[in-house]
């Protein structure tokens, strides 16, 4: 496993003497990965007391379960209630049962101590076996390596744990589960523990970090079955930054978008197909403290769900001057909670439709490849499959362009009043009757198809979600007409 390691905040201003480790710091946020580098565990400080000379630190809250199949959002942290920082050198943690997880971070080489004593006396014996100099971020740093050995009431070696590293400006870093130490077998792997990691929390600001000139190019495919109809469509998007504005907290960009959406419809009884070409400028607001900002394993939602998002290194898309750039992962359903009647957090039941998708720092989201059936017979993809951003480019831009093939004579419509908050009319010259008539959403399904024989349609009704539609005109004669239509 990779060791990386993290400051979120600034180096400690206070210099530390030769003895002074320890195990965890207040002013620091830090991140840890699992051994699939997944960073699934986050550990900030929120309240410290001194009590008698010793500094006690009360980790946020996260997830727990407090019964069978019932969670809670305000639990104790995976690292334990609270860590006690004693004047003698010694750090405690506490378990789920409240029993003592003993660091002596002042020991010296090869000295030992009781880690941890269960019930039936058997226990935990710890002893510092390397002290080391090791440069971790371009630093010189003086880190402790503690072997762990079991043994049983009869102090008889029963077996061996996983060793701990202490860094004296990073803490631990690989922290166990304290949690659920020597309480849950499935909480805590026995051959490693979880691994501090280099990547800070990204942020919604983060994700839409962009510059003027830069460039997204996404395609999104869709595909649904409701009987007898099979539905496809496919959506080109190209996003420019046109200008960005930085308002406190807020940004603000202008975005030109341009799309080119393709739907067929098959086995109906009637058999369509269409293509829609178009371009817009839009103005896009990034706001800061979003819930999308919250870290590993802390509560977000509302008061009806609350789930929890993760975060991993993105192997296939390079940021920036080819820096891997940081994922955030949205939950599973697996992952996502509701609430009951009796104010129970409940895991929602997983169907096995994977509905998971990636954000990613500078390149935007939400992305995902959904390559199964889910729900009724319905799956798809939103991929990125170009961009560029300064003078650096990923992947192979779109072809925007329609063939001559697609293109048809055009029959001649007033759309009026459009956009708007009421019905939306179309008029046409009588020759052009009777024309079918097809409206589609922005994710290219059909919500209104039929047959007009009046040279006035009556009127997209009003009653239909605001937003942006697409409609298509075809006339007996083969005449089309393409356009969109804006419910305000």
């Amino acid at each position: 496993m990779k060791t990386k390691f993290l400051f979120l905040f600034a180096l400690f201003v206070v210099q530390l003497n030769a003895q002074n480790f320890q195990t965890f710091r207040s002013d620091v946020k830090a991140l840890y990965e699992n051994s699939e580098g997944i960073i699934e565990k986050s550990l900030g400080i929120d309240s410290v007391k001194f009590i008698n000379g010793d500094s006690i630190l009360y980790p946020g809250k996260n997830f727990r379960e407090v019964k069978a199949y019932c969670y809670t959002p305000y639990g104790s942290s995976w690292i334990g209630e609270k860590i006690i920082i004693k004047k003698n050198g010694f750090n405690l943690f506490l378990n789920k049962n409240h029993d003592t997880i003993s660091i002596k971070t002042n020991a010296v080489l090869n000295e030992s101590w009781k880690l941890y004593v269960a019930d039936d006396s058997s226990y935990f014996l710890a002893t510092v076996t390397a002290f080391d100099t090791l440069s971790f971020l371009s630093v010189n740093d003086s880190v402790k390596t503690i072997r762990i050995k079991v043994y049983d009431k009869n102090s008889a070696l029963v077996g061996s744990y996983s060793k701990l590293l202490l860094s004296k400006n990073y803490g631990l870093i690989n922290p166990w589960n304290f949690y659920y130490f020597n309480q849950d077998p499935y909480a805590h792997n026995e051959e490693e523990g979880y691994v501090l990691s280099g990547m800070q929390n990204l942020t919604w600001k983060q994700v839409h970090d962009y510059v003027v000139g830069d460039e997204l190019h996404i395609v999104e495919w869709s595909e649904s079955l409701s009987i007898p109809c099979l539905d496809q469509s496919t959506r080109k998007c190209i996003k420019k930054i046109l200008s960005r504005q930085d308002i406190g907290d807020t940004v603000l960009y202008t975005i030109e978008e341009s799309y080119l959406l393709k739907s067929k419809k098959s086995f109906c009884l009637i058999n369509d197909s269409s293509l829609i070409h178009f371009k817009d400028t839009v103005t896009f607001k990034v706001f800061d403290g979003t819930c999308f900002d919250r870290l590993p394993e802390e509560a977000i939602g509302d008061s009806f769900s609350r789930y929890e998002m993760k975060m991993k290194e993105n192997n296939g898309l390079r940021g920036m001057a080819g820096i891997l750039a940081p994922v955030k992962i949205t939950p599973a359903p697996n992952e996502q909670f509701s609430i009951n009647v009796d104010s129970c957090l409940k895991s929602l039941i997983y169907d096995g439709c994977e509905n998971t998708a990636t954000y990613i720092k500078g390149l935007g989201g939400p992305y995902f490849d959904q390559s199964f059936n889910c729900g009724f017979g319905s799956d798809g993809n939103r991929l990125l499959v170009y961009y560029k951003k300064g003078s650096e480019e990923w992947g192979k831009p779109l072809d925007m362009t329609i063939g001559v093939s697609e293109i048809r004579a055009s029959v001649d419509l007033t759309i009026y009043p459009n956009p708007s908050s009421e019905n939306i009319f179309i008029k046409t010259a009588e020759t052009n009757l009777p024309y079918q008539l097809q409206i589609t959403d922005v994710d290219g399904k059909t919500v209104c198809w039929e047959t007009v024989n009046t040279a006035i349609w009556p009127g997209f009704r009003s009653q239909q979600a605001r937003g942006m539609y697409f409609y298509k005109v075809t006339t007996a004669q083969g005449l089309t007409a393409f356009g969109k239509i804006i419910l305000q």
